[in-house]
């Protein structure tokens, strides 16, 4: 008999680097949502520095200037704060994306194996039919000969 082979082991292997690539994407993605996570924890550790400046400015005693330059540079790190909110969001939408296309990717990669085990246990038994039936045709000539 003829050695097992799966007909469909080319497309296995496709659904197993699409995968692959699907994790790198997810890895890359799952990186970049920290990332920004982080840089969104630093602009709100500098505002609250900031906070923390203006008061201890303001008993010392400060000129009009002084805090029109704070204000001015709270209003932007409360703008960058805004738009890295925005870009985090993205990140983690990214994220969920890509875990959705990881978890399809693994699905369709299970569904093949499943049928490969299934073809395997199908080609095992008509194997095992086989070698019977030869046994039998043995057994039948050593009892048919006197």
């Amino acid at each position: 008999m003829k050695l097992y082979k799966y007909k469909f082991d080319r497309i296995l292997s496709y659904r197993e680097s699409i995968e692959r690539n699907q994790k790198m994407h997810l890895s890359l993605s799952i990186k970049r949502y920290i990332k920004e996570k982080n840089k969104l924890l630093n602009l709100n550790a500098d505002l609250n520095k900031n906070f923390d400046d203006f008061r201890n400015s303001i008993a010392k005693g400060m000129t009009i200037g002084e805090l029109l330059k704070i204000e001015e540079n709270q209003n932007y790190l409360k703008e960058v704060i805004k738009k890295k909110t925005i870009d985090v969001k993205n990140a983690d939408n990214d994220v969920k994306e890509n875990r959705v296309k990881l978890i399809k990717a693994m699905q369709d990669r299970k569904v093949l194996e499943r049928l490969k085990e299934i073809d395997l246990l199908n080609y095992n038994y008509e194997l095992q039919k086989e070698t019977e039936k030869d046994l039998d045709e043995i057994i039948g000539f050593k009892h048919n000969r006197p």
